[in-house]
């Protein structure tokens, strides 16, 4: 199976901004790097330019939102850049002011061309709020004293954490197909089964919790917990049946959960299968639009 290009350019999107959180990770952490701590500041903003690249090459050119897309991450892949030079300059407190306020400029360039994509007076507002608070944070980042320079590392470090998360989070919900697994869940009953594995729950759990001879379950919510972990075949052994009606009622949890199990797997890979179709299909018809458009001039 061949992967489409927009597919590996995605994967290297991803990828990257993996490390890229690994690295901040590591940032916030500031007395336990082995390597120093300008030079994984460095990386870490070519990895964050790197993944603006990726994103930026796999836009597609279709509309004129689009366009102002593409601009968008290919001017915040070179601001990054700019923090990799930045961050390697003689004097460590320096440098962590520079890449600072180049991080913050980025974020400030970010919202003004979110406004400039949505004119919504919502959105408009809100990223007009970020944008204040941006600026009065270069503000504190150049008449901040010297020996609280070093917060900035957390700082930057948590909010690159917080955006490479938070992309990639949305990367993997942009995957989900919800129009192929609507259908999937209509086609397999899935909502009727799981409706009534809640409602077998809830029920078993009232029933468990009033029986006199069941010690251990004394509390709805002590019911709720038994009858998960035998939905879900855990099995924590911490609470446990004692009753002969509470052995049968969690016989047939047992043999219901098998069936939510199997249910949800087939689910899964049925998902899987058709998204992966769809996908390929959607990108072969993209590559031969380009190679047409080529053609054509």
């Amino acid at each position: 199976m061949r992967i489409g290009k927009l597919g590996k350019l995605r994967t290297y999107e991803v990828i990257v901004l993996f490390i890229a959180m690994i690295l901040s990770l590591n940032l916030m952490a500031i007395n336990n790097n082995n390597l120093p701590l300008q030079l994984m500041l460095a990386i870490t903003f070519g990895l964050i330019g790197l993944a603006d690249l990726f994103k930026a090459r796999h836009i597609k050119h279709k509309s004129h939102e689009n366009k102002k897309e593409r601009i968008k991450y290919t001017w915040l892949a070179v601001i990054s850049f700019i923090g990799v030079p930045a961050s390697l300059i003689p004097g460590e407190k320096l440098a962590l002011r520079l890449t600072f306020i180049i991080y913050i400029l980025s974020i400030v360039f970010s919202r003004i061309m979110s406004i400039a994509k949505k004119h919504r007076p919502l959105w408009v507002t809100a990223n007009v709020i970020i944008i204040l608070a941006a600026l009065l944070c270069i503000v504190a980042a150049i008449i901040i004293d010297d020996g609280q320079v070093m917060l900035l590392t957390i700082l930057i470090s948590f909010m690159i954490m917080a955006q490479t998360f938070t992309r990639l989070i949305a990367i993997s919900m942009s995957q989900i197909r919800l129009d192929i697994l609507k259908r999937i869940f209509i086609n397999s009953m899935a909502t009727e089964v799981f409706m009534g594995l809640v409602i077998l729950i809830v029920s078993c759990s009232l029933m468990l919790c009033s029986l006199s001879g069941e010690t251990d379950i004394n509390t709805f919510a002590d019911g709720l917990w038994y009858c998960f972990a035998i939905v879900t075949t855990i099995g924590f052994g911490d609470i446990t049946a004692h009753t002969y009606i509470g052995r049968i009622i969690s016989v047939i949890l047992g043999c219901y959960g098998i069936v939510v199990v199997a249910l949800i797997t087939s689910i899964i890979i049925n998902f899987y299968n058709e998204t992966k179709d769809a996908k390929m299909t959607d990108e072969h018809e993209e590559e031969e639009e380009s190679v047409t458009a080529d053609n054509s001039k």
